[in-house]
């Protein structure tokens, strides 16, 4: 029997806890959740959402009680959680992630309140990715709802989905730094600030954002019983239905207005002659279907060319790009007909996602979620050296602590784009040099092949990890 541990981030949920036994993802329950768990599985709506893959596949497993004893507390049984490909946060998503699992979110909640059932919660920290999917992984916060209680996920859905959506598509702010910066997600209050009185008139702002504020005002004067005061202003049970509705067609209707950048319109093959990029694509293919990987990361994927690649001899690919745009542009791709296990992530390798939360457990980094056993760095290393100040070796220790291989090209000064990013620096970066390179990278790395492209100014390296 593998060792049972808890998951931190779950520690918020009562009357279950989520644990790791090995690569097993189970829920303990303790009495009254595990009565309300069969009523909930015989239920119309969950069925489907089994059988369309909107609510995570779960079972209850042989070996529940033997489970249950090593993981002590008050748990009476447990059920079994398929596990997805990799955790991820909706402060790394793109703006039509986002947008899609809100729709998912409000779209279980419609069909639960038909067969008299209700989420509790309304986060997307409860939902994940399969396939390019949404679903819903939280299956234990869908309570019996009675008849005159009210919603009690509004403020919750609107701080951290509905109120990031508006951000991007009314202001043309990219969200990720706000979700980043507060686990909880943007307050009423905040977001009130964040939008002028002309915004009144835009679809959702006065009832969603500046009433709900309003509200927020009011339950403060009354020791903080928002749900009284919702209830008072007419926000009952019996409109849970319209608001829902209301806010799926919110939801469907937003656009970000962040879809072009610099990035976007970025066409890696043009920073090469025609031999050198078709060298490339070649010998990364070769290098990266040497065996298949479990988790693959690429750095500064831009439009995926290489996650693609990756995709074919991957259990999963994180398609990693600093620029919200091409994240999102490059997840409309997927949707499609691209590989159906390429995420886009939108990510800074130089500021990467923190841990967040509780003891900085409750969200750990992505690091810690999504470990990579290949990482791609192709066409990248210079701008962490030169734009981003890195030195030579620290971004080799970077590289070399997620553990694994890694497929990285060298970018020399004499370039025409580290030319471009040299040309405004004051600092001479006199470390960055291919020998200095290669002497870092072999520090941390066997370097199991180098390969100079046709250009004479750009290097790809195959580096093992030395325990390998």
């Amino acid at each position: 029997m593998p060792e049972v541990r808890p998951v931190v981030g779950s520690y918020r949920e009562e009357g279950s806890r989520v644990f790791r036994a090995g690569g097993r993802v189970v829920r303990f329950l303790d009495a009254d959740t595990a009565r309300a768990w069969r009523v909930l599985s015989g239920a119309s709506f969950w069925e489907l959402g089994q059988k369309t893959g909107s609510i995570v596949s779960t079972w209850e497993p042989g070996d529940a009680q033997d489970l249950v004893r090593q993981g002590g507390g008050p748990w009476v049984t447990a059920v079994e959680h398929e596990p997805v490909p990799a955790v991820t946060y909706p402060y790394e998503w793109p703006f039509p992630m986002l947008r899609r699992a809100a729709m998912l979110q409000l779209d279980l909640l419609l069909a639960a309140l038909g067969d008299g059932f209700l989420a509790e919660d309304a986060t997307p920290y409860n939902i994940q990715w399969k396939d390019g999917h949404p679903v819903f992984i939280d299956v234990t916060s869908f309570r019996r709802h009675e008849e005159g209680d009210t919603w009690q996920g509004y403020r919750q859905f609107c701080q951290l989905y509905l109120y990031p959506l508006l951000i991007e598509a009314y202001r043309d702010i990219p969200y990720q730094s706000f979700l980043r910066g507060n686990i909880e997600g943007i307050e009423p209050e905040v977001m009130a600030r964040l939008l002028g009185w002309r915004d009144m008139l835009r679809r959702g702002v006065l009832t969603h954002v500046f009433l709900h504020a309003s509200l927020s005002r009011t339950a403060a004067g009354r020791n903080g019983d928002l749900r009284g005061a919702i209830s008072d202003s007419g926000f009952s049970s019996e409109a849970i239905r319209t608001n829902l509705r209301r806010l799926r067609y919110l939801v469907e209707t937003l656009r970000s207005r962040r879809t072009e950048s610099v990035w976007t319109a970025y066409d890696e093959s043009e920073s090469y002659c025609g031999e050198s990029w078709a060298e490339k694509q070649e010998v990364v293919a070769r290098w990266v279907a040497q065996r298949q990987w479990d988790t693959v990361w690429d750095v500064g994927a831009n439009r995926g060319v290489f996650s693609r690649m990756a995709a074919e001899h991957a259990r999963c690919v994180l398609a990693l790009d600093s620029d919200e745009a091409v994240c999102g542009a490059h997840y409309e791709q997927l949707t499609q007909g691209g590989p159906r296990n390429v995420l886009p992530l939108v990510y800074r390798f130089h500021d990467p996602s923190p841990a967040m939360g509780w003891h900085l457990r409750e969200r750990p980094a992505l690091a810690h979620r999504a470990r990579p056993d290949l990482t791609l760095l192709l066409a990248v290393v210079h701008h962490l050296c030169i734009t981003a100040n890195i030195p030579v070796q620290a971004l080799v220790d970077a590289i070399a602590d997620l553990g694994g291989t890694v497929i990285v090209e060298f970018v020399a000064k004499d370039d025409p784009q580290a030319k471009r990013l040299l040309q405004n620096k004051r600092k001479a970066h006199a470390e960055y040099t291919k020998e200095h390179f290669e002497a870092a990278l072999a520090r941390r790395f066997r370097i199991a092949a180098a390969h100079p492209l046709p250009s004479g100014t750009r290097t790809l390296y195959l580096a093992e990890p030395h325990s390998s």
